[in-house]
């Protein structure tokens, strides 16, 4: 299960992103935590893809975003990010003064992340595990910890208590 989105890469990309990526989340029933730290990882990526890829181009080319689900036997969930584009690799300067930080945040915010500059583009693969939906027991849902849904139509509640859905 998976989703693939192609924008131009302007600044108007980060927020369509988000947007479209906490949605998909949001679907598969992701923890808000994990949820919020992929949505950020990918933001960063995208934003990266817009302040560097075609810095010397024209005009803006493209940001290929895409998403994959998939779960492992023993029950582990995964979600797979990829963003690609088709600009040019920017070495990490020396001197990132006040910015370049983002890659250390993505690596932060994942579980894993590979980048691969090559001469036709880069691609920034992150993986994700995230933990099971809430179990549904009897039309309830119980949410062994913290709020774990911040979508819309999904019922808030404290670790433990039970919410109908």
């Amino acid at each position: 299960m998976g989703t693939q989105q192609v924008l131009t890469a302007d600044a108007g990309a980060p927020a369509a992103v988000r947007r479209a990526l906490s949605a998909w989340l949001c679907e598969l029933e992701c923890p808000l935590e994990q949820r919020d730290d992929l949505v950020l990882a990918v933001h960063e990526a995208v934003a990266n893809v817009v302040d560097h890829a075609y810095r010397d181009a024209p005009a803006p080319g493209s940001v290929v975003i895409g998403s994959e689900f998939s779960q492992d036997r023993d029950g582990s969930r995964w979600v797979t990010v990829t963003v690609t584009d088709r600009g040019v690799w920017r070495p990490v300067p020396e001197d990132n003064g006040y910015r370049g930080r983002g890659l250390q945040m993505i690596g932060a915010l994942t579980d894993w992340r590979w980048i691969e500059p090559g001469t036709d583009g880069t691609r920034v693969t992150m993986v994700s595990r995230v933990c099971a939906p809430a179990r549904r027991v009897d039309g309830f849902a119980r949410l062994p910890r913290e709020p774990r849904h911040r979508c819309s139509g999904r019922p808030r509640t404290a670790g433990g208590e039970l919410a109908r859905l």
